[in-house]
């Protein structure tokens, strides 16, 4: 099968739920990245109304360590699928070079197995991340933290806490200003890790997409995930490159659709960023080591990285645009940016442009 580029963004499209044709956001079978707002925007860009929610989701870290919103029915499965299965997958988790393993005195998934045994003991209600790793540094092994300078503490490391924290059952209250852990309503994983439906789920949303791409997504390697790589997986090429889908794509729509996606939006965690945005210099202002601004998306290309500044209740939108962008474009854009506001709770909406 091959597909272009063209069919390919429509289908991630599609798949997505940027056309917004479902009521219930399908892309909540991957997951939302949580950072401030970004939530309530990247549901705003998919569904009718704004204002989606249900009560049946929760917030937990999940892929990379990072804070996701998920179906409460997925977090179990969830927690098996991204159990590391060998030694360099664990290490890989953590970001842990082969030196820093030996100077924890065990192996990462030694470690992370220590650490979410004794979160699951302390963590038995509601407590601050900053209660919690006190709680936990105090039982573990000394070479499973660092010596903070800035508070002049010990902690457990931050990512070998994030990675622990699933397969404890231990999730986020997303109703918290500040970040709270408390217990889930999920079993510890007792399974053989398998990474398979996880797979299926990125190539879902994200394909078509190489091994590589799905490695890096889910913070594995290729030693870990080949043995175990679908079986069932449909192979194509997308401009003659070589890649794996977990659905034949169907009769795709084709209308012209614009959307202001927020920073860490789905949309923009596919792994092949030159694919997604062929210009090197409109990836580097998408894509940066702080504070990613959100992007628009017009017809499945990125024209432009999107800022947002509250002030009381009125919200200020600007658009550094990449490029030309048409009058009918800029129109759509400012109606985008009235629901950003309404899913934000603004009373008023600006929009600026840098051209």
């Amino acid at each position: 099968m091959e597909l272009s580029r063209d069919e390919v963004l429509r289908y991630r499209m599609h798949r997505q739920g940027l056309y917004r044709l479902e009521e219930e956001p399908a892309i909540l079978d991957l997951g939302l990245q949580h950072t401030g707002t970004s939530v309530a925007q990247a549901l705003a860009a998919r569904t009718p109304r704004t204002g989606w929610d249900h009560p049946g989701l929760t917030l937990a870290w999940t892929y990379r360590g990072a804070p996701h919103l998920h179906w409460d029915a997925d977090l179990g499965p969830l927690a098996t699928a991204l159990s590391p299965r060998t030694e360099d997958g664990a290490a890989a988790r953590l970001a842990w070079s082969k030196p820093q393993v030996e100077r924890c005195g065990m192996p990462a998934s030694e470690a992370i197995g220590t650490v979410a045994s004794v979160a699951a003991e302390v963590i038995t209600g509601p407590m601050t991340k900053g209660a919690a790793s006190t709680a936990i540094t105090e039982r573990i092994p000394r070479g499973l933290g660092y010596d903070c300078r800035g508070c002049r503490a010990f902690h457990v490391y931050e990512q070998l806490m994030r990675v622990a924290m699933l397969p404890a059952g231990i999730v986020l209250d997303r109703q918290a200003p500040k970040v709270v852990l408390q217990p889930g309503n999920l079993r510890r994983p007792k399974r053989k890790p398998d990474p398979a439906a996880a797979i299926r789920t990125y190539l879902r949303f994200l394909g078509p997409a190489t091994i590589q791409e799905a490695v890096a997504f889910l913070n594995s390697t290729e030693r870990e995930l080949t043995p175990v790589w679908p079986r069932d997986l449909l192979e194509c090429t997308v401009d003659g490159a070589p890649a794996f889908l977990a659905e034949k794509p169907g009769e795709l729509p084709g209308e012209p659709i614009v959307r202001l996606l927020p920073p860490m939006d789905p949309y923009l965690q596919s792994r092949n960023r030159a694919f997604l945005v062929p210009d090197a210099l409109a990836r580097k202002r998408l894509w940066r080591i702080l504070g990613n601004p959100g992007a628009l998306l017009v017809d499945g290309e990125i024209l432009g990285a999107v800022r947002q500044k509250a002030s009381g209740r009125k919200l200020e939108v600007t658009v550094e645009a990449f490029g030309h962008v048409s009058a009918p474009v800029r129109a759509d854009t400012e109606a985008e940016a009235q629901r950003l506001a309404e899913a934000r709770d603004m009373r008023a909406v600006t929009v600026h442009w840098l051209d």
